[in-house]
């Protein structure tokens, strides 16, 4: 089950990456996590650091739960680099007599390690419940923009928007988007590419007499309007993608992470009772604009981890890569690895992710309509896959449920082994 070029935590779980940056010459990704059992019970920050965004150092916990504010757990956040510090803002979770009270908080580092709390920097504004949390801070040198998933009183969700001059004292927030459907919004992301605003975010349906989650999917939109229903797409089209995350590297381009689980209960057991951890992060990805529709492919530095080219009709490893291409529009073919993925493509314009739940023995399906397929990257991990259609016009990840330690290739219809270039991945 354990990973290999996906970061996963040593032990615990892990979910929504947080904090990415690049700082002092290195790539930090900070993320949620609990050291001491694979639920949600405890969270604190962890982290990795690399120099290449291939090789990543664990660094263990970065901030942690301890004071009046955040004893009961330093939820997501974001980070900004001002001047020769890291700022890192992030939700601090009270509880009092039982009842939740999130803050706003931030922490300062000198040396991308070592971090002091600062303390509360915004409170929860009136016309909200204590669902108030994720701080996502854009900083361009001059000013310091955050938005944050909310839930209002009225129990439906939103997104808010405020400023500050220092990253400490902040103006009156406003609220910018709202639904009607969904009863609280996560994770928020505001982007700017090629001049066109992106709003990411996480679509929550809760149980409010419960306080539970019903269920939760990742989407964006292009910020025309302030209804958070309308014109949202799926970031991620396959099965396991929670929570992205993006920042600026130092040449311009927009990394994107994501939180790679949105298991069911049954599937998460399988993948972590014989491990010491659950959960990892996708790839680093590259999103960027074409024909002004989204697209995300591999970060250019993952295609420095491939090997030698190996035969597609031997068994091979279960890390490798693959690129399928040459005239697929109008084909009828499947690629199955052993019995665990199946992708498949028609002559109706229509690609199928399917996964075999291990749990049941049953077969999931994602289907996406294309108007046409000109390639398709696969990028396998030990327990997981990321597909890319058409250089980053859609994504797909999924974890798998591993039953052999190597994948056997059969191809289905009308492809031949030619069509495939198949290489290690180290």
């Amino acid at each position: 089950m354990k990973q290999s070029y996906h970061l996963e935590a040593p032990q615990g779980l892990i979910n929504d990456p947080n904090g990415l940056c690049e700082f002092q010459g290195f790539y930090h990704i900070f993320f949620q996590w609990n050291p001491k059992a694979k639920d949600h019970s405890y969270k604190c920050w962890g982290h990795y650091i690399s120099a290449d965004m291939i090789n990543w150092e664990f660094c263990g916990k970065a901030i942690e739960p301890g004071e009046t504010f955040d004893k009961f757990g330093t939820y997501s956040g974001s980070a900004c680099v001002v001047g020769e510090k890291l700022y890192i803002f992030y939700t601090g979770n009270n509880k009092i007599d039982g009842n939740r009270k999130s803050s706003q908080c931030l922490a300062i580092s000198n040396d991308g390690k070592n971090f002091k709390k600062v303390g509360v920097i915004l409170t929860t504004p009136q016309g909200y419940t204590e669902h108030f949390r994720d701080p996502k801070v854009n900083f361009d040198g001059k000013i310091f923009q955050m938005v944050i998933g909310a839930q209002q009183s009225n129990g439906k969700g939103a997104v808010v928007y405020t400023e500050s001059q220092d990253g400490k004292n902040w103006g009156a927030v406003k609220k910018i988007a709202s639904s009607k459907n969904f009863e609280m919004i996560e994770c928020p992301d505001f982007v700017e590419i090629d001049g066109e605003k992106i709003l990411f975010y996480g679509l929550q349906k809760r149980d409010n007499a419960a306080d539970e989650v019903v269920s939760a999917e990742s989407v964006y939109k292009f910020f025309t309007d302030s209804d958070l229903d309308f014109g949202a797409e799926k970031v991620d089209k396959g099965f396991d993608f929670y929570a992205p995350q993006t920042f600026q590297t130092s040449d311009g381009r927009k990394i994107m992470l994501a939180w790679m689980s949105r298991l069911s209960d049954a599937q998460e057991r399988f993948l972590a009772d014989d491990a010491p951890n659950i959960h990892c992060l996708t790839m680093p990805r590259e999103i960027f604009l074409s024909n002004k529709k989204l697209f995300q492919k591999p970060a250019r530095e993952m295609y420095k981890m491939l090997g030698e080219k190996i035969s597609a009709t031997c068994n091979i490893p279960r890390k490798f890569f693959c690129k399928i291409e040459k005239n697929l529009t109008g084909r009828n073919f499947s690629v199955e690895l052993n019995d665990e993925i199946k992708i498949c493509w028609t002559a109706e314009k229509i690609f199928k992710l399917r996964r075999k739940d291990i749990t049941s023995g049953n077969f999931e399906e994602r289907i996406c309509a294309l108007n046409e397929l000109q390639e398709i990257e696969i990028w396998s991990d030990n327990s997981s896959v990321e597909i890319f259609l058409n250089g980053g016009e859609v994504a797909m990840s999924a974890r798998t449920f591993p039953e052999e330690n190597f994948f056997e290739i059969k191809l289905i219809g009308d492809l031949s082994a030619e069509n495939l270039n198949v290489q290690k991945i180290f």
